[in-house]
């Protein structure tokens, strides 16, 4: 038995731009719908065409992430780096209720 854990680097695109973030374990495993035990037997047994669906099961999903930002400085060169923490798929109702209870929060002032 393997004991394999993700470590996977995503690019995130949204209406004000892309960046790059770290997805752990947990969070890659919900991403990629596969363990990284599961992943990696397939690479090992040359099973191409399931590791690229497990991908592209992944690529362009509208989801709702949590974030955590952490500025890190190595030879006086500060960068931040991003974390997701939690992802999941986007609920379109929930988040418009949201939006409008911030709007009539805004208009109350």
């Amino acid at each position: 038995m393997l004991l394999v854990r993700y470590v996977l680097t995503i690019r995130v695109n949204d209406h004000s731009g892309s960046n790059w973030f770290s997805c752990f374990n947990d969070v890659a495993t919900e991403l990629l719908g596969c363990s990284a035990d599961t992943l990696a037997l397939w690479k090992e047994n040359k099973n191409e065409q399931a590791v690229e669906q497990a991908y592209n099961n992944a690529t362009f999903r509208q989801l709702k992430f949590r974030i955590r930002a952490k500025s890190e400085t190595y030879m006086d060169e500060s960068r931040v780096k991003y974390q997701v923490m939690s992802a999941a798929p986007l609920n379109f109702a929930d988040e418009s209720r949201s939006l409008i209870d911030a709007i009539r929060k805004y208009q109350a002032r």
